[in-house]
């Protein structure tokens, strides 16, 4: 689910939509690392155990692939693809 986190809607220039910051939930994230084909399956894998989002600038699909292996590592940080977790806080 995508939320965005600055009141900005969808009309406006295109630098003011970048400016804006999205809720991204991890199996969104996954989804998208998919669809680009990204290597890591053990990544996308963990993703989909996790209840927890993060914010990226700008459009999901205009986000470079890079800003996102960043932002799903961040995600499954403590995670395997069991998703049981190593000695982190729960609420993170």
């Amino acid at each position: 689910m995508l939320h965005r986190a600055v009141d900005g809607g969808l009309s406006g220039t295109r630098e003011a939509r970048r400016s804006t910051l999205v809720q991204v939930h991890a199996t969104v994230l996954a989804s998208e690392l998919r669809r680009r084909k990204v290597g890591s399956r053990s990544v996308t894998t963990a993703l989909e155990t996790v209840n927890r989002s993060t914010y990226i600038l700008g459009e999901l699909r205009e986000a470079p692939t890079s800003l996102l292996v960043l932002a799903a590592l961040s995600l499954t940080n403590g995670v395997s693809a069991s998703g049981s977790r190593h000695g982190c806080d729960p609420h993170r």
